[in-house]
């Protein structure tokens, strides 16, 4: 045999080797970047915008309150208008989450969530106009409005667990499709 051919043979048994591995390596750093990718979409945004519409129903519940307590034309018009973009960022939130999350329990959850804030905003206003009329029945929708807004926040707190959970899960799955890449 040729000292060229052996050369060629010595170097394709190192080249051969390194070029498979290679290989498993973009691979497996392919499959790692699909799961770094696929956890920051779905699990960590459903997770976040779920916090965030918790948030701002919290900010929301908050600057209706106050114009409540104040009771006067001024602090209702002052506070609707915040109420009115609170509301609109839950609801752009809900949204985002809608897209994000991945579980069949989400979407009834999140029409009834978006069902009771319609409601709410009918006893908003409601609420609003008795206590400025100075009408008998404001303790009544004032009763009304503690309940809605209890059930309001037992969903988002059902919307929080719900994507944590899931976010659990796609962690589990994430570590064992690790392993999988890894043990190859």
């Amino acid at each position: 045999m040729k000292i060229r051919t052996k050369l060629y043979a010595g170097f394709a048994v190192v080249i051969l080797p390194t070029v498979g591995m290679g290989f498993i390596t973009i691979r497996g750093i392919e499959s790692v970047s699909r799961v770094a990718s696929d956890t920051f979409e779905y699990p960590l945004m459903s997770s976040n915008f779920a916090r965030s519409a918790q948030s701002n129903f919290i900010r929301m519940d908050r600057a209706d309150s106050i114009a409540i307590l104040t009771a006067t034309e001024d602090a209702f018009s002052e506070q609707s208008e915040v109420v009115a973009e609170l509301d609109a960022l839950i609801r752009e939130d809900l949204d985002i989450f809608a897209e994000r999350m991945r579980n069949a329990e989400a979407p009834p959850l999140i029409a009834q969530i978006r069902e009771s804030l319609n409601d709410l905003a009918t006893l908003r206003n409601a609420q609003s106009r008795s206590l400025l009329a100075g009408t008998a029945d404001v303790d009544e929708l004032g009763a009304e409005r503690m309940l809605l807004l209890a059930d309001i926040n037992e969903n988002f707190e059902y919307l929080v667990d719900l994507s944590v959970e899931e976010g659990f899960d796609f962690l589990l799955s994430a570590e064992e499709t690790a392993e999988g890449i890894f043990e190859t």
